[in-house]
């Protein structure tokens, strides 16, 4: 992640008096009359106005780490629900752990890993996991015994083994006279072969041919691995480009994220009727759909048909239920989005919409093959309407199977 440090060269504790002297460098460089670029230049001043205020560059410093913890979360989150999936059975156990991991009271567990993912620190991120899930959900210990005993599989198998057999070991005597006298050949050799070395860095062999030495490269490779690395850079200049003007968007909101005013729904409201109006409806039906939210978090649902054209969208704060009427004569599925503190100005993602959870931010949707049909069944007489119920947390033994989501795929 490109921060205002790199657009400025410097170090993240630099001081003030040096962010001056890289400022007053960078922007001759970029600077449209020298012939730079016009976004460089905007992101290099404002760079320095960030930078600059002792006020805005501790947000901004706060800004940075929140980001890279949850970059480097989002990629362990999706490493560890894949491996999970390969070693337990019990998907109510895996939610579990997933919905603990996505708590900001418990990225403690791997916010200062390595950010390359492996199985071996997975397992023992779940281990700990799994030490508080015991005594939260005591009905699930013996899963969680299971579970534990498979990541000590893992992690003892992972160790270097430290037996050697004697066939081995015997084998060492062979092999360490042999390497000194290869060692010694392969000097005599190098001597001599100094010896033979002429004024143009090649090496002239018994039959005066000539043969290229491997400090000396071939001119065609030499030229292909500067196109290449030429390529290479407009690649990234490209990508550097497309990817300021969204960064600066994103700081010009810290101040506004950091010290939001809270927007209070109640439940049944339309949080994005703006986007998607307050619904659509058919009166002459009598489908219905209940939604129970049980989780400890308030939720936005919205109601989705194939296109993802978004039937319904309403709010239902933790604790309440809600009832849609009148639905359309279509199949659906649903997604959620949980969390606290709802932000009217909060930008989602890359995406138009505004307004969203500021904290414990998660979200999920159902699967087509668990649809929910509110087309009506034709009878002797007249039509038979569906009508659904569903629970908005983690049921065991649900019925009714879910997925986590990106913030992108919500809105999409």
């Amino acid at each position: 992640m490109r921060t205002f440090y790199d657009i400025l060269s410097i170090n993240k504790d630099a001081t003030h008096e040096e962010i001056l002297e890289a400022y007053r460098k960078k922007v001759i460089e970029v600077h449209p009359d020298k012939g730079g670029n016009t976004i460089d230049f905007m992101n290099v001043r404002k760079a320095y106005e960030i930078l600059s205020n002792p006020d805005m560059r501790t947000k901004y410093d706060k800004w940075i780490k929140k980001k890279e913890l949850d970059i480097n979360r989002d990629k362990w989150l999706f490493f560890i629900q894949s491996f999970l999936t390969n070693v337990c059975k019990n998907e109510n156990l895996i939610l579990i752990i997933i919905t603990f991991l996505k708590s900001e009271n418990n990225s403690f567990v791997y916010q200062y890993l390595n950010n390359t993912p492996s199985k071996i620190i997975a397992a023992e991120i779940i281990k700990k996991c799994l030490q508080s899930i015991r005594n939260t959900h005591p009905n699930l210990n013996l899963q969680c015994l299971e579970l534990d005993s498979i990541c000590n599989k893992i992690i003892i198998q992972a160790e270097p083994k430290t037996k050697v057999n004697n066939k081995n070991n015997n084998n060492k005597y062979i092999i360490i006279p042999l390497c000194c006298i290869i060692a010694w050949i392969v000097g005599l050799i190098f001597l001599f072969g100094l010896g033979n070395k002429n004024s143009t860095g090649k090496i002239s062999n018994t039959n005066n041919t000539s043969i290229v030495s491997e400090n000396t490269a071939p001119e065609w490779n030499c030229e292909n691995k500067t196109m290449a690395q030429d390529n290479t850079l407009k690649d990234e200049e490209d990508s550097w480009q497309e990817n300021q003007a969204k960064l600066s968007e994103e700081i010009e909101q810290i101040n506004e994220i950091e010290q939001y005013e809270e927007t209070i729904f109640h439940t049944g409201d339309c949080p994005y009727k703006t986007y998607y109006g307050k619904g659509k409806f058919n009166r002459n039906s009598l489908s219905e759909l209940t939604l129970i939210n049980k989780s400890e978090r308030d939720a936005v649902v919205l109601l989705c048909s194939r296109g993802n054209n978004v039937i319904r969208n309403v709010f239902i704060k933790s604790g309440d239920t809600y009832k849609m009427k009148h639905i359309p004569n279509v199949e659906c599925i649903i997604k959620v989005m949980y969390g606290h503190g709802w932000n009217k100005n909060k930008v989602n993602n890359q995406n138009s919409f505004k307004g969203g959870f500021m904290e414990d931010v998660s979200f999920s949707k159902t699967k087509w093959s668990d649809v929910f049909s509110f087309i009506p069944e034709k009878t002797a007489n007249s039509y038979k309407y569906p009508t659904y119920t569903v629970t908005l947390h983690k049921v065991i033994n649900g019925n009714l199977k879910s997925e986590y989501i990106s913030e992108e795929d919500f809105f999409s």
